[in-house]
């Protein structure tokens, strides 16, 4: 069995109610499909943090808070 991945996402909203999604690339799993914005959660760094660097990394986005919503194993 290979070690466990971890992942993060992100539910970004706006004053407005308006949801932030992503669309996957071109060329790539599930390509041209929408998702919640994130990525892998690096060794040394906490879910808060990973999920930060993504979004600045991915979409250039500056998140100032954000808190756990829900954790899923499987």
């Amino acid at each position: 069995m290979s070690a466990a991945l971890e992942v993060v996402a992100g539910v970004l909203r706006n004053p407005q109610g308006q949801v932030l999604l992503a669309q996957r690339r071109p060329g790539g799993d599930l390509a041209g499909l929408w998702e919640f914005p994130g990525g892998k959660r690096e060794a040394d760094e906490s879910a808060g943090s990973a999920l930060v660097r993504e979004l600045r990394e991915e979409l250039g986005v500056s998140a100032r808070e954000c808190s756990p919503l829900i954790r899923v194993s499987w």
